[in-house]
């Protein structure tokens, strides 16, 4: 899980004196809430869905069962992004 090698490295960043976001920024994937949640600063991430993604592998697998052709190309399935503080704010239109 790549939340979990945030927890690492922010241990790395935390023993060369890096601060989190104000010198480098931490970004994740998984969204593992008790990893991203209880780090601090709190880990922005994006979420995988699990359950979506798992409905539609089922769905394809239930197709292919049953005879129907597969998508050729990958299937894409969106997750949101869930923003926490270990992110600087870049947003031009919020600076002062």
């Amino acid at each position: 899980g790549n939340d979990e090698m945030a927890v690492r490295l922010y241990g790395i960043l935390r023993s060369r004196g890096v601060k989190v976001p104000e010198e480098i920024s931490v970004a994740g994937y998984d969204d593992h809430r008790s990893i991203a949640e209880t780090l601090f600063p709190p880990l922005t991430t994006a979420e995988l869905p699990y359950t979506a993604m798992g409905a539609r592998a089922a769905q394809m697998l239930l197709e292919a069962v049953a005879g129907k052709d597969l998508p050729r190309q990958p299937v894409i399935i969106g997750g949101n992004a869930v923003w926490r503080e270990s992110v600087v704010d870049i947003n031009p239109a919020k600076q002062p």
